[in-house]
């Protein structure tokens, strides 16, 4: 089962390899990704390869509901034990 740490990890990866805006940044779980910078389609962009590095899967709708980073890695850890 990954840990929650694991899941953030993963996601503050993809979200600097996505959005140059965010490379060098601390990357807090209570500041929405919209205050990196990050739009709507790169945000579906880290969702989705963080989905698939984790093997889990969140429905688009879910994920365009959150609020923070912290949000998406909870949505990516209830997904987690599912599986």
């Amino acid at each position: 089962m990954l840990s929650r740490d694991e899941i953030f990890v993963a996601l503050q990866e993809n979200l600097h390899l996505i959005s140059e805006d965010t490379r060098g940044q601390e990357i807090s779980e209570d500041v929405s990704l919209a205050e990196y910078g990050t739009d709507s389609l790169e945000l579906i962009e880290v969702a989705s390869r963080t989905m698939k590095q984790l093997n889990v899967k969140v429905p688009r709708t879910e994920i365009s509901k959150i609020d923070s980073i912290g949000e998406l890695v909870t949505l990516f850890e209830k997904a987690a034990q599912k599986n």
